[in-house]
């Protein structure tokens, strides 16, 4: 009886080893098929997030590309040599008329107010290079070097002569020499002061572009805008000022010149 005892105790425990055996075996089979199932999981986010990414880098690269295509200049070299010879034939043409002009201003503000007829300054031109700008002086002289600031509505150093010749932008007419020297354009963005352009081009990234081309007389920026007394206004001065930098044509030339004629007329813009 008593070895009919042990014997039973011995096959129980046996039967408790391998049950519990079984259940190992059978627990780690049950883990390795969750953990492959959860690899599977991850390997198929990490798929559906690598084909997300490529998306997103596909969606960049083709807005890259179309800024890349937005900012290519439409203009040739051709263009430019023409708008050269153009600028040169007309300025040349028409001296017999402005050149009587400008003796006849010239007079008017040298017997108006004390100081020269004639005023200088230094702009940027193409390629950031500075130049001597001329323009009839129509404010009061000043006998020391004054600090850069932009013209006021109803400007208390604009002299009687000044307003007239402001109102016609005939203090503007010197500037044709400038288009004779090749220093500026008769249609392009406007040169700015030198002081202005070092601090808009560390505060405004664009503001460099726009000396891609030759400075105008007049400009896109001038015939939609008109004078940019401030820097919030000289941003969007400057969004003109790249929109023809990026798009410029004889079409475009003719439709600021044109412009220009009926902005002369109205006297918009003028300080």
């Amino acid at each position: 009886m008593r070895r009919l005892l042990h014997f039973s105790a011995a096959l129980f425990g046996t039967i408790l080893l391998l049950l519990a055996g079984l259940n190992a075996h059978v627990y780690l089979n049950l883990r390795q098929a969750a953990i492959a199932e959860e690899t599977a999981d991850l390997e198929r986010q990490g798929e559906i997030r690598a084909k997300e990414i490529e998306n997103s880098l596909q969606s960049v690269r083709f807005v890259l590309e179309k800024i890349e295509l937005l900012w290519q200049i439409d203009g040739n070299p051709a263009h430019d040599v023409a708008k050269r010879v153009i600028d040169t034939a007309f300025v040349l043409g028409t001296l017999p008329l402005w050149l009587p002009l400008c003796v006849l201003v010239g007079l008017a503000v040298k017997l108006d107010s004390p100081g020269p007829a004639l005023f200088t300054q230094r702009r940027v031109g193409l390629n950031g290079r500075d130049f001597r700008l001329w323009k009839f002086r129509s404010m009061q002289h000043q006998q020391d070097p004054q600090p850069a600031r932009f013209a006021q509505q109803q400007d208390a150093r604009v002299t009687r002569v000044g307003r007239v010749i402001r109102r016609w932008r005939l203090d503007e007419l010197p500037q044709l020499w400038n288009v004779l020297l090749g220093n500026m354009s008769l249609i392009g963005p406007r040169p700015e002061q030198t002081q202005f352009v070092h601090e808009f081009a560390t505060r405004i990234p664009a503001y460099p572009y726009r000396h891609l081309v030759r400075p105008g007389i007049t400009g896109w920026a001038q015939v939609q805008q008109g004078y940019a007394d401030s820097e919030e206004l000289t941003l969007i001065k400057l969004s003109y000022d790249l929109y023809y930098v990026a798009h410029y044509s004889m079409a475009v030339d003719l439709l600021i010149a044109y412009k220009t004629i009926r902005i002369v007329l109205n006297g918009f813009g003028s300080r």
